[in-house]
C-alpha cells in the first residue's frame, strides 16, 4: 500500500526522524498511541487560545516571491530565512491562502480532494497555520480577528 505524500513541508515538519514516514517505527500501538498524544499536546498546548474565531476569517500569504515546482511542492525563501518547501496539501493550501477564502473553507476543499478525515485535516491545518503565522507568512482578515 503506497503511503500518502506528507502534509508539511520538511521546513514546517515538528521534529521526528526524518525518516519515519517512510520507515516508522516498529513500537507496540500504546506505545504510537502515547507518541501521538505527546505531539498533540504540543500542538494544542494547554490555555492556548481559542481558534474559533480564525475558522471564519480569510488567512492571506506574505507578499513573498514563490513558485510550484514540477514535482508539485511549493517553495520560497523569506527574508532572513532559509529556503521553505511545502509538499502535498501544504502547498495546496498556500495556493488558497489569497484572502477569498475562510480557513472552514480551505479545510473542506482539503477534505473533498484528498479524502482526508476532518479531525486530522483541522489538526495538521491548525498547526501548518501556526508555523506560517509564526514566521510572518500569513495574516489573518476578516470581522473575526477583531473580536
Amino acid at each position: 500500500m503506497e503511503r500518502p505524500s506528507p502534509f508539511i513541508g520538511a521546513g514546517l515538519r515538528p521534529l521526528y526522524p526524518p525518516d519515519a514516514v517512510e520507515n516508522p517505527p516498529d513500537l507496540p500501538r500504546e506505545e504510537l498511541l502515547r507518541l501521538a498524544r505527546e505531539v498533540r499536546s504540543r500542538r494544542y498546548p494547554p490555555g492556548a487560545p481559542s481558534w474559533a474565531p480564525l475558522w471564519r476569517a480569510y488567512p492571506v500569504r506574505a507578499d513573498v516571491p514563490w513558485r510550484h515546482t514540477p514535482e508539485g511542492t511549493v517553495e520560497f525563501m523569506p527574508g532572513g530565512q532559509g529556503p521553505l518547501t511545502l509538499d502535498g496539501v501544504g502547498a495546496f493550501v498556500w495556493v488558497r491562502l489569497s484572502g477569498e477564502r475562510t480557513l472552514d473553507d480551505i479545510a473542506g476543499d482539503i477534505g473533498r480532494d484528498f479524502n482526508a478525515e476532518e479531525e486530522v485535516i483541522r489538526e495538521d491545518l491548525y498547526w501548518l497555520m501556526q508555523q506560517l503565522m509564526q514566521r510572518q507568512l500569513v495574516v489573518f482578515q476578516g470581522e473575526s480577528t477583531c473580536r
